[in-house]
């Protein structure tokens, strides 16, 4: 194994890079065939380093390795000769200041893949943001429409309607202008238009809008007489006709679907339900059609699987506006195995046994059974009970332990909190 220098180095990947989902790890074949490992090492050796490489590839952070030897034994698959093949299996690691191992080779190839992952949620987001762009604008174009008397479906493609649009105000002018303010929804609507048909996308720049004529037996309306618009209209050019609804008449629109369906059943079903305006406002700009709600009620049920979402009473589970925006159902997960169950009746004896000057376990709650059972999924290793043996062994050294936020005598509960945990196992007690 590689000597630790003097000076510990810091850690040569960021705590928060995992590349959890990412099963593809880049191999460059002829820079591991001329390696000194490749030369010197047995076929055992060799098998054991690459075991290393790969399972390294999805801790967290990547490209790293706990210093604890029961645990790289078990990584390795070298098991009981892994005391004959640690040196040159771990030939390239480093010992950082964060307690774990690190390769420099495995670290270049884990920074590139989590810089090409960030890309990727960026590429999502701006992806996210362009369709929402483009909603408001369909929206804008088919709401003037209306104003216009103009109805056309809800799935009528944007060109169609910066068409139409353009054609009916074009067509609107030719019959002569009225004098009218340019609203700020007009002036928006400029830059929709612009560039659909020969000179079409320059009649909202003008100050002279059509106004629609009424028909002459249309029942919800009257005209307004010409003598009444005013003394300044000039003779040459036509009296507008002012359109004005008469007392009682409500406009008949098209019912439009409910933005907000299916939210109830998805935050009822979301495991973190904070923030529900945020959650409500997300869920509004993404709209989704019945298929899409399917879909992400299914993958909700999925996601709830998940370890990053049920270790430590589930907060890291993001919050339900955050999971939207990010469209965060299209994620690839991690497809559970079966584990055998965690047997809390044997590790609270263990305990018992190897630390009998703490305190004793009465009642096995919800929340002892809870941190033994994630403590149990983590890793293979500790899906042994001889590991269980040593863990108690070495945490009946200490004397106290920092948990819920004060020094506590220790106990079975604080002793399997995350943190405590990862301390007493990478030998880090007295940290």
């Amino acid at each position: 194994m590689t000597a630790v220098p003097t000076a510990i180095p810091h850690p040569l990947v960021p705590a928060e890079v995992d590349l959890s989902g990412m099963s593809y790890m880049p191999l460059e074949i002829s820079r591991l065939m001329n390696s000194d490992l490749f030369v010197l090492s047995t076929g055992d050796e060799f098998k054991a380093a690459v075991a290393l490489w790969c399972k390294s590839w999805l801790q967290v952070p990547a490209a790293s390795l706990p210093n604890n030897d029961r645990i790289l034994a078990h990584l390795s698959g070298a098991f009981q000769k892994w005391n004959k093949l640690k040196a040159m299996a771990m030939q390239g690691w480093i010992l950082c200041s964060d307690g774990r191992f690190y390769h420099p080779v495995i670290a270049e190839k884990a920074l590139s893949a989590w810089e090409q992952r960030q890309d990727y949620e960026d590429r999502k987001q701006n992806e996210a943001e362009r369709q929402r762009r483009h909603r408001e604008d369909h929206k804008a174009i088919r709401a003037h429409l209306r104003e216009l008397g103009i109805v056309l479906p809800h799935n009528t493609p944007m060109s169609q309607l910066q068409e139409t649009l353009a054609s009916a105000l074009h067509h609107g002018d030719s019959n002569g202008p009225v004098t009218r303010t340019v609203t700020q929804t007009e002036h928006g609507l400029q830059r929709l238009i612009k560039g659909k048909g020969k000179g079409k996308g320059k009649v909202l720049n003008q100050e002279h809008v059509l106004q629609r004529e009424a028909p002459d037996d249309a029942p919800a309306f009257e005209r307004t007489p010409p003598g009444e618009q005013g003394e300044g209209q000039s003779h040459t050019t036509p009296a507008p006709v002012q359109l004005t609804r008469r007392a009682g008449q409500t406009p008949t629109r098209q019912a439009k679907p409910d933005p907000l369906a299916g939210f109830d059943d998805f935050y009822a079903a979301y495991p973190r339900r904070q923030k529900r305006a945020e959650a409500e406002k997300a869920w509004r700009k993404l709209n989704p059609s019945p298929a899409l709600r399917q879909i992400i009620m299914s993958a909700l049920t999925l996601h709830q699987t998940q370890d990053a979402w049920t270790k430590d009473g589930g907060q890291f589970v993001p919050l339900p506006a955050s999971w939207l925006n990010a469209r965060r159902w299209e994620d690839e997960l991690e497809v559970a195995t079966s584990q055998p169950t965690c047997p809390d009746a044997e590790i609270v004896a263990i305990y018992h046994e190897c630390c009998p000057q703490f305190d004793r376990v009465t009642v096995v709650d919800e929340t002892l059974r809870r941190l033994l059972e994630e403590r149990w999924r983590e890793h293979e290793a500790q899906q042994d009970l001889e590991f269980w043996v040593d863990f108690c062994n070495a945490a009946g050294s200490m004397s106290q332990v920092f948990y819920r936020g004060q020094h506590r005598k220790p106990y079975l509960e604080a002793l399997v909190a995350r943190q405590n945990f990862r301390d007493i196992v990478e030998g880090r007690i007295h940290a």
